[in-house]
């Protein structure tokens, strides 16, 4: 439920209540140790720190994801959680930060 009510908040671009929705998601995917719910929050994380303007945090949320997803060994999130690194990456270039 946390899940999709942060990919709603992100899709009506509601910045607060998709962080919201995301810190109540990472505290149940720790306890669960799900890897595939813990790479989609570092996905969505990234997307709503990019959706703010923050480049430099939506990196990271990605780069966690990128490594967690090669760690275990899931690769068909891997290549979903690149993209949303690049697009951070461009955020950040496009900025002047990079």
């Amino acid at each position: 439920a946390h899940f999709l009510a942060a990919h709603l908040a992100l899709d009506e671009e509601d910045g607060p209540a998709a962080f919201a929705s995301l810190r109540r998601l990472q505290r149940i995917a720790g306890d669960l140790g799900d890897p595939g719910l813990n790479i989609r929050m570092c996905i969505v994380a990234g997307r709503g720190h990019r959706l703010v303007g923050d480049a430099a945090r939506a990196r990271v949320w990605c780069e966690e994801a990128v490594a967690y997803a090669r760690r275990v060994g899931y690769r068909y999130v891997e290549g979903e959680a690149m993209v949303d690194r690049a697009q951070a990456v461009l955020l950040a270039t496009e900025r002047g930060w990079l």
